[in-house]
């Protein structure tokens, strides 16, 4: 809709030929130039484009930086200072207490809107990171280059084996959905099982997802634990608590039953040995309520999931080859 200002709204996409407006209006010819600089750099950290994907800063919020700190330059080591809920509020709205963002970035065609809204938490702090590192490097240039693997395919595999950890890949067909939609929902459902593994004392040392965005995603646990023994310590009451702990010990047999600080426990049979069990148990129909899911993928990963191990990766597509290279190496973005 073709509106005069940010009270007119009426899409969340009219904001559009405002931000057109106010960013022709007062920047500089020679200004461009830093926000392209700028938009580079943060392509080449990783830390470029506000869609849930990636989590990082957005063109408009880009340009209102240089606005705000003049140049490329500038701008980072006004960013190596930048403290949680750093505010920038170009037409002095004073509507920063609204937010509780990392970064709070007043829009100045819509003084209730926070331009930074999108920018997680560790994309922020990656920037930081790179800011003070390219203020610092030696060799600036390589920092508006992209980076290369690490590893290539076939070393991947014996990289994940020389740290001794066990990897289980959920493999799954995806919906057709759009990619807004899609990427929470699969980071949502990898995030609840990696804490439903650790409740379950399995411990998963990092996880992570990737998708195609057309047909397959991938759902990467790098296990620190992924076999337990057989029985674990069953707490009940505090002792001093008479009933309950007499109802814990005639339910569990007083045979079974000892004192552990100041717990009555009693030692019980594991229901899952194995990470593999236990996610095999809970992607069914019947126990998935033990997860958050993404609504749109609860169909698509009951029916169509595989376990996978390091052996069973397919190697073939690039684009999961440097997936698999971040997934080992997440610091390669930031330090040159």
């Amino acid at each position: 809709y073709k509106i005069e200002d940010g009270s007119q709204l009426k899409s969340a996409v009219d904001r559009t030929i405002l931000h057109t407006k106010y960013i022709k209006s007062h920047l500089e010819q020679d200004q461009n130039e830093e926000v392209l600089l700028l938009k580079r750099f943060m392509d080449m950290t990783g830390t470029y484009g506000s869609e849930f994907k990636v989590g990082g800063f957005a063109g408009y919020l880009c340009e209102l930086l240089i606005l705000k700190y003049g140049t490329f330059e500038n701008t980072l080591k006004e960013a190596s200072k930048w403290r949680y809920g750093h505010t920038v509020d170009l037409e002095g709205y004073g509507t920063a207490a609204l937010f509780n963002d990392p970064l709070i970035v007043i829009d100045p065609t819509d003084m209730n809107r926070n331009v930074g809204a999108a920018l997680r938490l560790d994309k922020m702090a990656e920037f930081i990171q790179s800011a003070r590192n390219y203020l610092a490097s030696n060799n600036k240039k390589e920092y508006f280059y992209p980076v290369a693997n690490k590893f290539a395919k076939d070393e991947i595999l014996e990289e994940f084996q020389k740290r001794g950890s066990v990897v289980i890949a959920v493999k799954f067909n995806i919906p057709d959905i759009p990619l807004d939609t899609l990427h929470p929902q699969l980071r949502k459902t990898t995030e609840s099982l990696a804490e439903k593994l650790n409740d379950e004392d399995f411990s998963v040392y990092q996880s992570d997802y990737w998708s195609d965005e057309e047909n397959t995603a991938v759902l990467l646990f790098e296990m620190t634990v992924s076999r337990l023994n057989n029985t674990k310590i069953h707490y009940g009451p505090k002792v001093f608590v008479k009933r309950g702990s007499q109802n814990f010990i005639d339910k569990h047999g007083i045979e079974n039953c000892y004192i552990l600080d100041d717990f009555v426990v009693s030692k019980i049979s594991r229901e899952f040995v194995t990470a593999s069990d236990f996610i095999n148990h809970v992607l069914s129909y019947e126990n998935i309520s033990l997860i958050k899911v993404g609504k749109n993928l609860l169909d698509n990963i009951i029916t169509s999931y595989e376990l996978l191990s390091l052996d069973d990766l397919d190697l073939s597509n690039k684009s999961f080859v440097t997936f698999l290279d971040d997934f080992l190496n997440p610091n390669k973005y930031l330090f040159r």
